[in-house]
């Protein structure tokens, strides 16, 4: 993974701030800051100290991604560095046509500073390849996203595991590793990596320069396992994922022993990622 590789991890509003002094950037969920003042007064501040900050626009955890006119305005409200212009979950073809839609519409509205972020989805692997290839190639796209958890992980081009967790960390890794082989990866273009299903999978991207277009990270992994009393194996992480999502926890009181065991999950997963 690149050098200056850049990990974002949620917190729930009580640690926000102890997070926040352990990581290298703040993502937000534009759903939340609908709903929560204090959240969104967190993400004017990151923005205003000039933390690395990303704008989700919620279709992890509602399936459904925040409206255009809607997003659009949380954009302009906070000013994010990037924005993930949004996509719809497995469907390539429509988040392509998303993406031309913002661009036509939309990218006039939004501060010049603001860089775009698109998500390569897909229903197989054939519609993926061609929603990456166009987020690939679109100059309006500054950063390309892989999700974690594609269903058809594995099912065409690698062995299928029988765990779920697994197929989906070698999935997105020998999906990749597939990639670079074939020259289809664009390492002029950064990437980020949404979401984790296991940590030890970050490992593999640090042992080779052909990783290097991997700039970012983002997962509550490390906080919602603290936050559930799971605490990392060095080097490893965990072999569950705590099925909680962290949007849903983001007013949650924390007692000094889940922030230590949150603490000692953050270093973990920063020390996984590390270039060897």
């Amino acid at each position: 993974m690149n050098a200056d590789l850049t990990i974002f991890h949620e917190a729930p509003l009580s640690i926000f701030d102890k997070v926040q002094k352990i990581t290298g950037g703040d993502y937000f969920l534009a759903n939340v800051l609908e709903t929560n003042p204090e959240y969104l007064e967190k993400a004017k501040e990151s923005v205003a100290k000039g933390r690395h900050t990303i704008l989700d626009n919620g279709v992890f955890e509602l399936e459904k991604a925040m409206a255009f006119d809607k997003f659009v305005d949380w954009i302009c409200e906070i000013e994010p560095e990037y924005y993930i212009v949004p996509d719809v979950l497995e469907d390539g073809k429509v988040t392509v046509e998303n993406m031309k839609m913002w661009v036509e519409n939309y990218l006039v509205k939004v501060p010049h500073k603001c860089k775009i972020i698109g998500v390569a989805q897909g229903k197989n692997i054939r519609d993926f390849l061609d929603c990456y290839k166009f987020m690939s190639e679109h100059p309006a796209v500054s950063k390309i996203a892989i999700p974690f958890d594609f269903s058809w992980y594995c099912k065409e081009y690698a062995t299928e595991h029988p765990c779920k967790l697994v197929n989906w960390v070698e999935g997105r890794r020998d999906l990749l590793e597939m990639m670079v082989n074939n020259a289809l990866i664009n390492p002029d273009k950064p990437h980020h990596l949404l979401g984790c299903s296991l940590p030890y999978e970050f490992g593999f991207y640090t042992n080779h320069e052909c990783w290097d277009f991997i700039e970012s990270i983002d997962t509550s992994n490390p906080v919602v396992a603290g936050l559930k009393g799971l605490e990392y194996v060095q080097g490893f992480g965990l072999d569950q994922k705590p099925s909680q999502k962290l949007f849903t926890m983001i007013n949650e009181e924390v007692s000094s022993e889940q922030y230590r065991k949150i603490e000692h999950n953050i270093k973990s997963f920063a020390e996984i990622c590390a270039r060897r």
